[in-house]
């Protein structure tokens, strides 16, 4: 049991120290109200729409995301932390933490940046020694193009390539390992956002209804509405999400928020 505990270390060692191109498309930038010091979060999907449940905490400052932790839904112990640190407006340094059964772990990332965009990042463990780094070409829009993920002593992990399809809003993303063989391919997003369809927000920019496919492969496309209650700030702090099928509306999630102002 003992051996096995550290081969799993060992490989959740290897995938926290290797980057992908879907990581640098989704890394969270958002912003909130500049007064809104922190956010805890719950989210409880229906059981007809997958039925999980997650607890998250915000922290910002000036409306920028400084820290992140997800919570155990059962022990409301810290599983996960993510600090962030920046240069001006470009994300500088993200610091992981993970508590798991297993045991506690940690690594960083740092990102640097040329005018072409992200170009390259530095992941060091806990130890702050270097065990990788990730190198970007980007396209003319500052997207990455290429990655190659590389081991400290100059081997390779592995190459991502990517295809853009900007009029419909997707990628197509090829894996390679480390001989260069293909061993995964997928379609995604560039932007979710723009995957919804008949947008209508309430006085607040709220999304009140809108349509979009329920997964990526799906073909069909559903439409959703959305109720909110509010603080006496303005800022929703539940939010109740449906699904419409038919003239029927079945509960997809519901999201509660506590919200901490400055002052």
């Amino acid at each position: 049991m003992r051996y096995l505990l550290l081969l799993i270390l060992l490989s959740l060692s290897t995938a926290l120290f290797s980057q992908s191109i879907t990581s640098i498309l989704y890394t969270e930038r958002n912003k909130v109200d500049t007064l809104i010091a922190e956010i805890s979060e719950t989210k409880i999907e229906d059981s007809n729409a997958g039925g999980w449940y997650s607890k998250d905490k915000y922290i910002y400052l000036k409306g920028i995301l400084q820290v992140r932790e997800n919570y155990d839904v059962t022990t409301n112990l810290l599983n996960i932390k993510q600090s962030y640190f920046y240069n001006d407006d470009k994300l500088d340094t993200i610091f992981f933490e993970f508590w798991t059964k297993l045991g506690y772990m940690s690594h960083k990332n740092k990102y640097v940046y040329n005018d072409t965009g992200l170009i390259k990042i530095l992941i060091y463990d806990g130890n702050d020694e270097l065990k990788s780094y990730c190198l970007v070409v980007n396209n003319e829009k500052k997207l990455p193009v290429s990655l190659k993920n590389v081991n400290a002593n100059e081997t390779i992990i592995g190459i991502e390539k990517a295809v853009y399809d900007f009029e419909n809003n997707e990628v197509n993303i090829s894996i390679y390992n480390d001989k260069g063989v293909l061993f995964n391919n997928g379609i995604y997003s560039i932007n979710f956002l723009k995957n919804m369809q008949d947008i209508i927000l309430n006085e607040k920019g709220d999304k009140t209804a809108y349509k979009q496919k329920l997964s990526y492969n799906s073909k069909e496309v559903v439409q959703f509405e959305i109720e909110y209650d509010y603080d006496k700030r303005n800022n929703w702090v539940k939010k109740k999400e449906f699904v419409l099928e038919g003239q029927k509306r079945k509960k997809y999630q519901t999201v509660k928020r506590t919200i901490t102002y400055v002052n």
